[in-house]
Order: structure tokens, then C-alpha cells, then sequence
């Protein structure tokens, strides 16, 4: 542990000499729990710093988002959900947004409530909507709405008018009508209009990937989404154009043994001449 100590004294220093150097902040409060072993007063200490530095800092972003990382150490969910739904608000740099969005998405995969689930996955949403988890947090979030007592259609409009310009919003909502086989007009132009926002989306890309990977993220998207159009078309006993959007799906869908299996199941089935 003496090398711990050692970098919490250099740590000291530095805190002192710079208190907004945040970064060093948060690795002080990691070095004395692992020099500690995590005691308790160790933890109550670090507790009444994050106190301390919160009576001051106001809506300062990067304290904000540093103090939500002490309580993050202390395993402390309340508080630091708190604190980062804070931090999420008013993150202006592009490093923090990263930062806070990359929280968003770890605390909304590891949360048990599906309330919270919600209130995160429609946080991303609201506020980090050019990041790297946007189709991921759609997802979240239309599947919490499952749990709600209004009706299924109600809920979809309304999230399609909260954010009309999310073609991912629009998949995810495709994805779940065509898996529970309901109002499979409304998929059928979700996904058409997914398609258009992807194509039209060709020119994007964003600062935290290079061009090979938001290419390679794209072709991805799209093989998904031609995959579900033809588990939709077989659905509708289209069996021809089915086998046609499958097969597109196949090269490069994330799990291209879910398009073998489908196209399986497809050779199965005769083509009703009236359906093509």
C-alpha cells in the first residue's frame, strides 16, 4: 500500500496548488480508498470533501461531474445520479459531453428500477443525442415503456413526436411492433423512414470515431434494419421481397446466424402469388 500513499501525498499537492484540476481530484479519492482498503472512515472523509466542494463550486459542470465520480467511487447511486443528471444539463465541452454521456450510458445499463431506466435512456436522448449510445438509449427507452399503464400506440406518439428527428427512436419502435406482430403499418413506415434519415444521415460523422468505424457502425445499422423489414415482410407473407431484404441483411448484420436462421424458417414457406 506505500506506493498508494505516495501518490495520494502527490496528489495532495497537486489538489492544493490546483483545486480545479478535477482529474487529480478524482484520482486522490481513488488512491486513498485503494491505500485504505476502502475503511470506512476513508469513505466519510472523502464524503465530506465531495460535501465541501459541492457548498461551493455552484453549477460548475466539471465539479458537478467530479463529485458525481466520488459518489461513484463510494458506490453511492442516489446522490450521484443526482449529480450527474445535473452534469449532463450543463456539460458544454465536447470532452466533458463524452465523459457524461459514457456515465449516462454505464448508470442506465446497470440500473435495476425501470423508472430509472426511463429517466436516464430519455435523458441521453434529450441531451446527448449526437453520441455514440444514441441507438442503444432508444432502445432503453422504448423498452421501458412496456411498464406504463397508458396504451402501447399512445406512448409511441408520443415518443415520435418528442423526437421526431431520431431515426433510431424510430427502429426501436419498429423492432418491438414487429416482434409483438402489432400495427405492422406503422413499422413498415418507421423503417422507411428510418431508411431515408439513414441514407440522408451518409455526410455525418462525428469527432469520437474515424471514418472507418462511423462507416462500419453505419453498414451495421442498415443491415439491422433490413433484416427486421424482412422479418416484417414474412410476416405479411411476402415471401419473395423477404428473401430478397434478408439476404442484404446477411453480409453484414452483428449476428448473422439470427439472418440464417430467418432465412431457414423462409424456406419454409410458399409465396402467396397475391402478397408479392
Amino acid at each position: 500500500m506505500e506506493h498508494y500513499a505516495d501518490a495520494v501525498d502527490s496528489l495532495d499537492q497537486v489538489v492544493t496548488a490546483h483545486p480545479e484540476y478535477w482529474a487529480a481530484r478524482q484520482q486522490r479519492w481513488i488512491a486513498m480508498l485503494a491505500r485504505d482498503a476502502f475503511a470506512s472512515e476513508t469513505m466519510a472523509q472523502i464524503d465530506t470533501e465531495i460535501r465541501a466542494l459541492l457548498s461551493h463550486v455552484g453549477e460548475e459542470a466539471e465539479a458537478l461531474y467530479t463529485a458525481y465520480r466520488g459518489y461513484y467511487y463510494l458506490n453511492r447511486r442516489p446522490e450521484r445520479i443526482a449529480l450527474l443528471k445535473r452534469a449532463a444539463q450543463l456539460a458544454k465541452t465536447e470532452a466533458l459531453r463524452q465523459q457524461v454521456a459514457a456515465s449516462v450510458s454505464e448508470e442506465m445499463l446497470t440500473a435495476r428500477q425501470a423508472a430509472l431506466r426511463a429517466s436516464l435512456s430519455e435523458l441521453y436522448l434529450q441531451t446527448f443525442y449526437d453520441q455514440r449510445e444514441l441507438p442503444l438509449a432508444s432502445r432503453i427507452f422504448v423498452g421501458t415503456s412496456e411498464y406504463a399503464s397508458e396504451p402501447q400506440e399512445k406512448i409511441h406518439q408520443t415518443h415520435l413526436t418528442r423526437f421526431p428527428n431520431n431515426r433510431h427512436l424510430k427502429y426501436a419502435i419498429a423492432e418491438r411492433l414487429v416482434r409483438s406482430g402489432s400495427d405492422e403499418e406503422l413499422a413498415e413506415r418507421l423503417l422507411n423512414e428510418h431508411r431515408v434519415a439513414w441514407r440522408n444521415a451518409g455526410t455525418e460523422q462525428h469527432a469520437y470515431l474515424n471514418e472507418d468505424a462511423w462507416n462500419y457502425l453505419r453498414r451495421r445499422e442498415r443491415a439491422r434494419a433490413d433484416f427486421l423489414y424482412g422479418v416484417l415482410l414474412m410476416n405479411r407473407s411476402r415471401y419473395a421481397l423477404a428473401r430478397t431484404w434478408l439476404t442484404r441483411a446477411l453480409l453484414e448484420h452483428p449476428q448473422p446466424e439470427q439472418v440464417f436462421m430467418q432465412l431457414a424458417i423462409l424456406s419454409l414457406f410458399q409465396e402467396d402469388p397475391t402478397q408479392r
